[in-house]
């Protein structure tokens, strides 16, 4: 989330000619967020995995 606010922060803008300009934050931010969910849903379905075996 830390890249998202700083890619709109300070790194998106318009020129004279309508061009959006990006910087490298926002594939950097897509990926962590992505990295994150997969990690957690990993870590969820671990736990019940484990719920399952203990029965």
């Amino acid at each position: 989330m830390v890249f998202n606010i700083v890619e709109n922060t300070f790194y998106q803008y318009l020129d004279s000619e309508g061009v959006l300009h990006e910087s490298m934050f926002l594939p950097l931010s897509v990926i962590s967020i992505a990295l994150g969910i997969l990690f957690l849903l990993f870590f969820i379905l671990q736990k019940i995995w484990c719920l399952f075996q203990k029965k």
